[in-house]
């Protein structure tokens, strides 16, 4: 287990001894021609370090005012959005009601020719029309009669009947005037009792709207009224649908008719915590209806937008204006100017912070120079001390690893151990299932013995030995005489080429032609019987041993990962391993001041390929020097 700060990679086989001088891996500071110690640095920043710090302050002032502006742009555009799509809302909901009136109208025209509306039809209809649910803020739905002077008598005993819980039934209050517009039936009646026998006559605004409807045969809304019925006294209005009597004319026709007032029906149609604006609806000199104050939550003092427009509606000029609330001030506010001055501040600071190091640097660079250049003899000396201290740590941590690989085999070996004994034990008292786990079990234990071996070898790398000149073909031999039996059982076939002398250590190599070959042989095609070829070429003083099968192959995405440590590629019920091998290998041959590759040939399979360096005078691949009865069957 390495010791925290000290990394084992840097002193692998064979790359570092006493043997080696200390000059080869370190650059010394030299004296200037004259003879003399380089000249202090001052360390101070120069004009061309201040002129790019001010160019970076402008550039991120200018990037935080287009920012600006785009995000003012922004939040305008979605308030003009907001603010058209609430006045819609309101006209839509309008639009709506005007269909329930006109259905009303439809229930009357469709009357046979003399037939009365009576109060329980328009009770019935207003039930099926289902007020409250399908058109909330509304006050009611009604009917109106156009009666002329000389005709009240005759209205007033044919409706009289259907309202026996009134005392008195009739135009009120009195007009002098020769038409008279009484509210006849109104629903829910609960509520709007004040309303019943109500005659539009008595007041302008209701009497220019009724007129109006009558005239243009279409839905008008009257100007400002309050309601009988609103107990609070505020802002509402009437909305007419005309209907014509039986011969088709206005005689005996009437108004189909809804009162609002407008504080409810803007409750009804908008709802002001889904709303980024506050809305406000003016009839001329009249405000039906305001969000504009401290009342309404959300109310913003002083709003970052405002829209005033006008709209026709129903015979009316409304007045819309729409502000910006506290929603809208919260959803809106951004921060990608604050964003930009923080980071270009921060930029700002790091490039300072980059100038003033460098300038330090750069002068502690001049004076670490002249101080190694004084104390030469002093740095070779303690790097000599510290190579010998490292060479002890090494050796400390080995025996650590193996103190500590041997610890956790132990409990292990033991969980192995009982596993078997109750395998034994319970032979014939236990299920298959069962039976399974206790193998699984086993199974488990060993592949973990053989992790913490591979573990313990893998740290044993650390191990410091001096390279040689190592002849591959005998290591291959060896190698090939340990498996021979499997190449047999296999039906392998192995070719061998001439192979080279190289320089390096044989234990290390050793490791890694054996974890080639028998990688080779162990992840091969059921269908085809394996076959390993080994050759090797030479150029530039170093040497390139392939090591090629035609097994089940690597993936090119995958090929990267098979060298780092526990990483395997196939399961472990189909292959057994550790994950380690591969890992291995490439730490022996990089220690080696070599390197090892993967790549897929032509068979479909892997093909190995392991650069080192030639032994000295020997820059060519020579024959292999094995003995025949050390060689596969398959080989000869």
């Amino acid at each position: 287990m390495p010791t925290p700060g000290l990394d084992l990679n840097s002193y692998p086989i064979g790359r570092f001894s006493e043997r080696e001088s200390p000059e080869s891996v370190v650059t010394i500071a030299t004296l200037d021609d004259a003879g003399e110690a380089p000249r202090r640095a001052s360390g101070r920043l120069h004009a061309v370090h201040w002129i790019a710090l001010a160019a970076s302050v402008t550039a991120t002032i200018l990037v935080a005012l287009l920012v600006d502006r785009q995000v003012d742009e922004r939040e305008e555009t979605a308030f003009e959005v907001e603010a058209e799509r609430v006045v819609e809302l309101v006209v839509d909901r309008l639009q709506q009601y005007e269909v329930g009136l006109w259905a009303g109208v439809g229930l009357i025209e469709s009357r046979d020719d003399g037939q009365v509306l009576r109060r329980a039809d328009w009770v019935r209809f207003a039930e099926n029309l289902d007020l409250v649910g399908r058109y909330p803020g509304i006050n009611g739905i009604g009917v109106i009669y156009r009666v002329g002077d000389e005709d009240v008598d005759e209205y007033v005993e044919t409706f009289a009947p259907d309202y026996p819980e009134l005392q008195s039934f009739g135009p009120k209050p009195e007009v002098d005037t020769d038409q008279h517009f009484p509210i006849t039936f109104i629903e829910p009646f609960v509520g709007n009792e004040e309303a019943v026998g109500l005659d539009m006559a008595f007041e302008a605004n209701r009497l220019a709207g009724a007129q109006a409807a009558f005239r243009s045969g279409t839905a008008q809304i009257s100007g400002p009224i309050v309601l009988v019925q609103d107990d609070a006294q505020t802002p509402g209005f009437l909305f007419f649908a005309p209907f014509t009597g039986a011969d088709g004319t206005e005689d005996g026709g009437g108004l189909v008719y809804a009162p609002f007032v407008a504080r409810r029906l803007m409750e009804g149609a908008l709802n002001v915590d889904q709303r980024d604006v506050a809305i406000a609806i003016g009839d001329g000199d009249t405000m039906l209806y305001s969000e504009h104050s401290a009342d309404f939550a959300g109310h913003d003092p002083d709003p970052l937008f405002t829209t005033t427009s006008e709209l026709e509606v129903y015979g009316r000029t409304w007045e819309f204006s729409v502000h910006s609330n506290q929603a809208f001030r919260t959803r809106t506010a951004d921060n990608d100017v604050a964003i930009v001055l923080i980071a270009g501040g921060i930029l700002n600071a790091l490039l300072l912070g980059v100038f003033i190091n460098n300038a330090r640097a750069r002068k502690r660079t001049v004076d670490y120079a002249t101080k190694v250049t004084v104390d030469l003899r002093e740095t070779l000396r303690a790097l000599k001390e510290t190579n010998q201290r490292l060479s002890l740590t090494n050796q400390d941590l080995e025996q650590f690893a193996y103190v500590a690989s041997h610890d956790l085999q132990t409990p292990i070996r033991t969980v192995s151990n009982y596993a078997a004994l109750l395998n034994e034990e319970l032979e014939g008292q236990i299920n298959d299932e069962q039976r399974g786990y206790l193998n699984s079990l086993i199974a488990s234990s060993d592949r973990m013995r053989e992790m913490i071996r591979s573990v313990l070898d893998y740290a044993m790398l650390n191990r410091v030995e001096e390279t040689d000149v190592v002849d591959l073909a005998e290591i291959v031999g060896e190698v090939l005489a340990e498996v021979e039996s499997d190449v047999a059982d296999l039906g392998a076939q192995v070719h061998v080429g001439p192979l080279p002398r190289v320089q390096g250590s044989r234990d290390g190599l050793t490791i890694v032609f054996r974890n080639l070959i028998v990688n080779a042989l162990k992840y091969r095609r059921e269908e085809i019987p394996p076959e390993l070829s080994i050759t090797a070429t030479s150029a530039d003083g170093e040497a390139s041993v392939a090591v090629s099968d035609n097994g089940v192959g690597i993936d090119p995405e995958h090929r990267a990962k098979v060298f780092e440590l526990f990483v395997r590629l196939n399961p472990v019920n189909k292959y057994d391993g550790t994950g380690i091998g591969l890992a291995m290998c490439k730490r022996i041959t990089e220690s080696l001041g070599g390197r090892i590759d993967v790549a897929g040939n032509v068979a479909g399979g892997t093909t190995f390929t392991v650069v080192l360096s030639h032994a000295p005078g020997a820059n060519h691949a020579e024959e292999p020097e094995v003995s025949a009865d050390r060689v596969p069957r398959a080989v000869r």
